[in-house]
């Protein structure tokens, strides 16, 4: 029974892509609090049924908290 597995370039590949995307989101976080930027403001699913597709599934996406300062830097 040999006691060393070599280790496939795919399973490196795929390795180190999970890596690399944690490094990018973890360095987006970081870049965004120290510029002061606000967290990522949470959303809100509304079923909307109306009109003459009122049997089909329709989904609007609204940002959560006040509307009204999207516009706003």
């Amino acid at each position: 029974m040999k006691g060393n597995k070599r280790i496939r370039p795919t399973t490196l590949l795929i390795i180190g892509a999970i890596v690399l995307w944690g490094v990018v989101a973890l360095w987006n976080e970081v870049q965004r609090t120290e510029t002061g930027l606000p967290a990522v403001q949470p959303t809100t699913a509304v079923h909307m049924k109306s009109g003459p597709s009122a049997n089909s599934n329709q989904i609007a996406i609204n940002p959560g908290g006040d509307s009204a300062n999207l516009g706003s830097p």
